[in-house]
């Protein structure tokens, strides 16, 4: 037997319950995309199936209404696009997502691309695993292993053997090389486009570097070697490339 207490308190739970899915449905029959994201005629032919996936991924987690039916609409009017079945199974397989972020997603930003893979990647497989009691592929990633930063004997050993090589050009690319990645934490990949007019000292006379290749930046050189830097950097000419293997 259930005391009126706990009754009332079920009555309410359930009732505030209640309220919530029916805010949440509203929402969702509510959602319109804008006519740049889905033509109007379009979307009138896909607005049931986005609709019944957003039921799906709203009951299934993590994200809400106001979150998932763009990435959702998207999705569903790039497979309508495709030529693919409009049905849970295809729109939601995880190579149909992965497809529509390589090819799908070309206009949007790099951060919103991001941001549109992890939401429909997170709620397809929560779906595929509520709905359709399929597991999401295995995701394999190695395990992080960061190399250890050079202790300060070390760094002490590599620069007296690099002062100390038998001509200046060989004393030259040990230096840069010690300065631009030791003192700027520079790749292989980003130090072999450094030229002499990428290495500058800045307006409050820090020594700056200006990186190239995949990830263009502006680097600021430790303050322990950046004056080795510049004094280094003013026998290169501004064409030529700072770090010059023999």
């Amino acid at each position: 037997m259930i005391d009126t207490d706990t009754s009332g308190r079920l009555t309410g739970h359930l009732s505030w319950a209640l309220r919530l899915e029916v805010a949440v449905s509203n929402r969702l029959l509510a959602y319109a995309p804008k006519a740049e994201t889905v033509p109007p005629a379009q979307w009138r032919r896909i607005a049931p199936v986005v609709r019944s996936l957003g039921f799906l991924a709203v009951a299934a987690g993590p994200y809400g209404p106001d979150v998932i039916m763009t990435p959702l609409t998207r999705l569903v009017a790039w497979v309508e696009a495709q030529g693919l079945p409009l049905e849970p199974s295809v729109i939601l397989d995880q190579s149909t997502v992965e497809r529509f972020i390589l090819v799908g997603c070309r206009d949007m930003g790099a951060n919103s691309r991001r941001t549109c893979s992890s939401q429909l990647r997170r709620a397809s497989e929560a779906l595929l695993l509520d709905q359709l009691g399929q597991h999401p592929p295995i995701r394999l990633k190695a395990t992080a292993a960061p190399v250890a930063p050079y202790p300060p004997a070390e760094i002490a050993y590599w620069l007296i053997w690099a002062q100390s090589l038998p001509t200046p050009a060989q004393r030259r690319n040990a230096c840069l090389l010690f300065c631009l990645g030791v003192g700027c934490g520079l790749a292989v990949e980003d130090l072999v486009y450094v030229q002499g007019r990428d290495i500058l000292a800045g307006p409050t006379g820090r020594a700056l570097v200006k990186v190239h290749g995949r990830r263009p930046r502006t680097v600021v050189c430790r303050y322990a070697y950046e004056e080795l830097l510049l004094a280094e950097a003013a026998h290169i000419s501004a064409d030529s490339y700072a770090f010059r293997p023999d």
